[in-house]
């Protein structure tokens, strides 16, 4: 009897000291439900005790992380390791806090993991403490960028942190042209203070996660952490590029600045500081030779930099083509497979002087994503489109708009839109908002969220290129969604081939199923669209009805105005 008594005051004492601790302590089941957490806990997050348990520890997600971390977290503990790293995470009023966690799991007897136990740091003062040193000797004083000497500390403990794992890192010279001439011409002081406006313009630019330094006289360096792919190397460097096509304002003059550019990525230029670094500046002293560009570029690697140059052939074409206000709208309708009639039309963006041979259709919008520049571009089109429904009175179909998923992604997207259609007057039931599966990878609770705005407003929603590989019955579930099309590729054999046949009918079925309609896309022949009027679908949209229709081309047809 004394010794339950013993255990149970033991367990007193150690709850005791688990509650007092001056540390963070959350225990979760195997499934990271939360079973425990301290008085720590509740004091810095703001949620009580009762509204944790139970709850999953993402109630804390503060976004600043990306899916590989948590990857790597998960996969740490699952494997029976204990994760260390600092945890960003969001108080219940929606300020962040970081802390230092240690996840250790938990065994039974059989050696199965039960739970975890996180308990964390408060690094807050070290870190400020730390930066403050940092602040003391790796501050550039002209720039207040991170000096050389913090540059190349930065870069060795990325690329520590970097091997083992399936990651790049890359780091960015960048020198600016004839700054001699500069200095002669405007004097040094107006020389530092130009030197000062590239730094803040490159702080600008480049990813917060990124660090930018001042490394020399005229010379920045950026180091590029968790490159999973390089293409995001083009983009930043197309970026930089553009902002210094415009010369840079200062004390009210305009002084036109040239830029040259070398790139060196780990581990294929150099899997140690010195040899990445050095390699960088093979690259940034070949692009200063190199007299036949305005802004010059180079990467190390001869692969990525014959890509480069393709990337910066697409940019000059597109934004050619973005100043001639060349993007031409085209309407394509859909037809109710029974009656034939016209039930709702695709808007279709292109560049009518682009020559196919320099740049396809994709590769325009394969560029526009990436670089950034298709939030304002989709921006522009649906304007242009919500300008040709409102001249239509005879309109009473609704218009799909392709919506990219990183415009989607775009947090004032929803935003922008409702105030487009309330500032134009239209009915929000003319507009259709259509998208591909991309889009459904993302956050779902993010996504149906926005998709049950634009739905409460009256728009219909449509998933483009149904069936090519991201495609489960989880989305169309949960989601809001009128109509799913079916893909080109299982269409355009469909009267050959009995496995698209087969896919067609499996795809229609669920559809109806879950009261959604279904559009096949690309119907040219009429063997084609027999087999659909068997298979039951819905709508059928493709060149043996009709071609994409030039606005004034639509009016005349459907007797619109």
């Amino acid at each position: 009897m004394g010794g339950d008594k013993d255990f149970e005051l033991e367990l007193k004492k150690i709850y005791q000291a688990i509650e007092q601790a001056s540390d963070w302590v959350v225990i979760t089941d195997r499934d990271g439900n939360i079973e425990y957490a301290n008085r720590v806990v509740e004091n810095i997050t703001g949620y009580t005790r009762n509204e944790l348990i139970g709850k999953n520890p993402r109630v804390f997600k503060s976004g600043l992380h990306d899916r590989e971390f948590y990857k790597k977290m998960w996969d740490t503990i699952l494997s029976g390791e204990t994760f260390y790293g600092s945890i960003v995470n969001r108080k219940k009023n929606g300020e962040t806090f970081e802390l230092f966690h240690t996840i250790t799991p938990l065994f039974d007897e059989d050696g199965n993991i039960t739970h975890f136990i996180s308990t964390a740091k408060d690094i807050s003062y070290e870190k400020n403490l730390r930066e403050k040193i940092e602040g003391i000797s790796f501050i550039d004083l002209v720039t207040n960028l991170y000096n050389r000497s913090f540059f190349i500390n930065r870069i060795t403990q990325a690329i520590i942190e970097a091997r083992g794992r399936d990651v790049n890192l890359a780091i960015i010279g960048l020198d600016i042209d004839s700054f001699t001439s500069i200095n002669y011409q405007y004097g040094y002081q107006m020389g530092d203070t130009i030197l000062k406006e590239v730094g803040n313009i490159l702080k600008s630019i480049v990813p917060d996660s990124y660090t930018v330094a001042r490394i020399g006289g005229d010379d920045f360096g950026i180091l590029c952490i968790d490159i999973k792919d390089t293409r995001k190397l083009d983009s930043l460097v197309g970026k930089i590029i553009e902002r210094f096509s415009d010369p840079v304002v200062v004390a009210g003059l305009s002084i036109p600045i040239d830029v040259d550019i070398g790139i060196a990525v780990y581990p294929q230029d150099g899997d140690n500081t010195q040899i990445l670094v050095a390699n960088m500046g093979l690259a940034l002293n070949v692009a200063k030779r190199d007299n036949l560009k305005k802004s010059k570029y180079v990467f190390f690697s001869e692969e990525l930099n014959k890509r480069a140059e393709r990337y910066f052939t697409v940019q000059e074409h597109v934004l050619r083509e973005m100043r001639k206000d060349t993007l031409i709208i085209r309407y394509q309708p859909y037809f109710d497979i029974k009656t034939m009639r016209p039930v709702g039309m695709e808007a279709l963006s292109r560049c009518s002087h682009v020559d196919a041979k320099i740049l396809t259709v994709e590769e325009l919008f394969s560029f526009l994503e990436e670089s950034g520049m298709i939030v304002s571009v989709g921006e522009w089109i649906i304007e242009r489109i919500v300008e040709d429904i409102k001249r239509w009175r005879g309109i009473k179909m609704p218009v799909s708009i392709n919506i990219s998923p990183v415009q989607f992604k775009d947090r004032y997207f929803v935003e922008r839109l409702e105030d487009n259609i309330r500032s134009s007057g239209i009915n929000p039931e003319l507009i259709g908002i259509e998208m591909t599966e991309r889009v459904l990878i993302e956050d779902m609770e993010t996504v149906k969220e926005k998709l049950t705005r634009l739905k409460s407003m009256g728009m219909s929603i449509s998933i483009d290129d149904f069936g090519k590989g991201y495609s489960s019955l989880i989305y169309l579930k949960r989601l809001p969604i009128d109509n799913i099309k079916i893909d080109i590729s299982f269409i355009r054999d469909i009267d050959n081939d009995p496995d698209d046949a087969s896919i067609v009918s499996a795809i229609i079925s669920m559809a109806h199923e879950l009261g959604i309609k279904t559009i096949a896309e690309g119907v040219e022949d009429k063997e084609q669209l027999k087999i659909l009027r068997l298979l039951r679908c819905d709508m059928v949209q493709g060149y043996l009805l009709s071609l994409p229709l030039l606005p004034e081309e639509l009016e005349e047809q459907f007797n619109l105005l």
